[in-house]
């Protein structure tokens, strides 16, 4: 580019020796001092990498970027022709750049992941943004900004993911740009690979890397979003306590009664396709199954935790015990691997993995290569397949053991998909997320975007059943009111949900309906009407929602805001529970609400029914101030 001042001395030959250095590749003597292209053994996979040097100018301003420009047309050419050789020699291969001379960029990797069709002539900036990531180097995805000194080597995760890997979508391409830490240089190139940007399982193709779906298999995909129209990757987020996992288990039947739960095909759709299968062998097997067929034929649910893994999600090789007692090692698949065989065999059934709390793990980390198996097509089906990690192939061959569906195509397709495995039409995977909680990991934006977002509403999902609305409260709410004095919860979260908002909280922070479950039912009276319902106990409400405000909320505001005597009453959660447990003070005497509020939640209020027996606590009083009245 001209008129630039460039760093001085570091050249493509520099950048090609650091990165053969650091991925332990040894280079012939005989390589040429322009030479970019180097090939070599990594993990024990065989790998092609194209190394650039990333331009650093100094005037008329800063500025970085990986200049494509200084490739002539024979350099593109080698280029491609290695691409190429990658596919029809089946070896990894890997696009980097990297300045080990620069401040800012020397701790560092950039990883362009896209075909070299779709690099084009032209410039890849490094942005104010990268730099940033880049500078505070302990916000990187989903590091720990905790570690001491900002380091961010926390030590061998190859079993796991990688942690140190920042991943940006590039501005009108197809493909993403990565900023890896030179420590895990080794587990990027274990993880990822080029190639799988290129291999659509759709396309027909001699090349062994291209997986082909028999056709009477892919007609299924039209007959199944008939009924089932929910998003594959499906994502709900919101405040706590909205419903997020009863929405999942609403949509997808879980507690349904089998002879209750909706069929996934109508009479019609099941004679097209028993009318699409030639095999009367099959057929045997199919009718049945399609007669039978639910939304969903199985439902796993998961939780994410931080100690989550690669390992514990997709699998690991783990010690295990014979009769005898002699130890060895066995890859044990994890929950999304068994699930997916399953979903692979048994096409003509929907099954689905429901992730609770994916943020409280490394999300990114977890899901490791499968990240890139999110991106579906129009049929649900990955529009890309990746080529199976070499410790999972056996595993996958031994639980792929029943193909009744996929007739004499079956030991074709197993072996192709063992090799190339990508994320079936038919398995669902949905998540929820909580973004106000303590202790979540942030998720970059390129693993987000392969999924699609739900945002529960503060007050429930019309849709659902809204228990919530019976669900009472023991808690006196003006003083002078008697200890056994019940309200309902929903008046007295709306109106603490005023507060947060006055103090300009977002939606995420505020308290959902189903924040608080009953723990035991009583008989109550309202207005000579007596019922069952299900009711919060102060204990309840002192442990969760009182500790909820105390520890998450007060992070935000001042504690003014919400407590009334805060150096006195609430100044600490031992004396809360002296002020609502022992001493039974209102609410009026704890929090700073409006007497127009106080009397909201108090416009319908019960008492423990009357049997004609003495009850003390019924008529116990607060024994709180009568301040405020």
């Amino acid at each position: 580019m001209e008129g630039d001042i460039k760093m001085p001395n570091y050249v493509t030959q520099n950048a090609r020796n650091e990165l053969a250095s650091l991925l332990g590749i040894s280079l012939p003597d005989t390589i040429g001092n322009s030479e970019r292209i180097i090939e070599g053994s990594i993990n024990g996979e065989k790998c092609i990498i194209v190394c650039f040097a990333i331009v650093v100018r100094t005037q008329p301003s800063e500025q970085r970027y990986i200049d494509l420009h200084s490739c002539g047309r024979s350099a593109w050419e080698k280029i491609l022709e290695a691409w190429n050789k990658s596919i029809s020699d089946n070896k990894k291969f890997f696009f980097f750049a990297i300045n080990h001379l620069d401040a800012v960029l020397q701790n560092y990797i950039f990883s362009l992941e896209l075909s070299p069709c779709d690099f084009g002539n032209n410039t890849i900036y490094i942005t104010r943004e990268y730099e940033n990531d880049m500078k505070n180097g302990d916000s990187m995805d989903v590091e720990d900004s905790t570690d001491t000194g900002g380091d961010m080597d926390s030590g061998d995760d190859r079993n796991t993911g990688i942690e140190k890997l920042k991943r940006y979508k590039l501005p009108n391409r197809k493909g993403y740009l990565s900023i890896i830490k030179k420590n895990v240089i080794l587990d990027y190139v274990r993880y990822f690979d080029n190639r799988p940007y290129m291999i659509n399982i759709t396309e027909l193709s001699e090349n062994p890397l291209k997986v082909e779906i028999p056709k009477f298999i892919e007609k299924i995909t039209e007959k199944q979003t008939s009924t089932l129209k929910f998003s594959r990757n499906r994502l709900l987020t919101g405040a706590p306590g909205t419903g997020k996992s009863h929405r999942f288990s609403h949509d997808s039947e879980e507690f349904v009664g089998d002879d209750k739960k909706t069929a996934l095909y109508t009479a019609n759709e099941v004679t097209e396709l028993m009318n699409d299968v030639a095999s009367e062998n099959i057929k045997v097997y199919l009718k049945p199954v399609l007669d039978n067929a639910k939304l969903f034929s199985e439902i796993r649910r998961i939780t994410f935790y931080p100690d989550y893994s690669y390992g514990n999600f997709v699998g690991c090789y783990k010690p295990t015990a014979n009769e005898q007692d002699e130890v060895k090692y066995e890859f044990i698949e994890g929950p999304f691997i068994e699930l997916l065989a399953k979903a692979v065999m048994n096409p003509y059934e929907n099954y689905c993995l429901i992730i609770e709390e994916i943020n409280r793990a490394k999300a990114a980390s977890v899901f490791g290569d499968i990240f890139q198996l999110l991106d579906r097509d129009s049929t649900g089906k990955s529009e890309y397949s990746i080529k199976t990690p070499t410790d999972l192939r056996d595993k996958l061959r031994a639980l792929l053991n029943d193909g009744k569906f996929y007739g004499d195509k079956w030991e074709d397709f197993k072996e192709k998909y063992v090799e190339n495995m990508y994320i079936p039409h038919n398995l669902y995977i949905w998540a929820t997320m909580n973004m106000a909680d303590q202790g979540v990991f942030p998720m970059d934006s390129a693993f987000k975007r392969r999924w699609e977002f739900e945002f529960m509403p503060i007050d429930g999902d019309n849709d659902l059943n809204k228990k919530y609305l019976t669900y009472v409260v023991n808690m006196p709410v003006k003083t002078g009111q008697a200890w056994d004095h019940f309200i309902l919860w929903d008046n007295l979260r709306k109106e603490i949900n005023k507060i947060l908002q006055g103090c300009g909280l977002e939606e995420d922070r505020l308290i959902g309906p189903y924040f608080m479950k009953p723990t035991e039912i009583k008989e109550l009276e309202n207005n000579g009407n007596r019922s069952s319902y299900p009711v919060i106990t102060k204990e309840s409400l002192v442990n969760k929602l009182f500790s909820y405000l105390k520890q998450d909320i007060l992070r935000f505001i001042s504690a003014d805001k919400i407590f009334k005597n805060n150096n006195d009453l609430t100044s600490t959660m031992s004396a809360i529970r002296n002020a609502v447990l022992t001493k039974g003070f209102s609410l009026q005497e704890l929090f700073v609400f409006s007497d127009s509020a106080l009397d909201t939640i108090d416009s319908m209020y019960f008492n423990v029914a009357d049997d004609g027996d003495s009850n003390d606590n019924s008529t116990r009083v607060a024994v709180g101030s009568n301040t405020d009245q």
